[in-house]
């Protein structure tokens, strides 16, 4: 924006005829709109991208933990039986 207030105050110490100002500054508001469109649409689809990549991640994990809530009781009692013996044997 200051870029756009600055060339319109150039322009009328330069001389310029008011329907030139008019159209260079409509010129310029045209540009200035169009970069940061581009900007916006590209963050968007980056965004996109992140969200796509982080329900992939999630439905991963839902799998892992599915599975893991699956798993027998049993192994999964033998394994704090294994740590409990392997702490003991450790104080030994």
């Amino acid at each position: 924006m200051r870029i756009v207030l600055i060339t319109l105050l150039i322009l009328t110490l330069v001389g310029c005829q008011s329907g030139s100002i008019n159209k260079r500054l409509s010129r310029l508001e045209q540009q200035m709109s169009s970069k940061a469109y581009l900007e916006i649409e590209q963050s968007v689809a980056q965004l996109g991208n992140e969200v796509r990549n982080l329900r992939g991640e999630l439905e991963q994990q839902a799998f892992q933990l599915k599975q893991l809530r699956k798993a027998p009781i049993i192994s999964r009692g033998s394994y704090f039986e294994a740590s409990r013996l392997r702490g003991c044997l450790s104080k030994v």
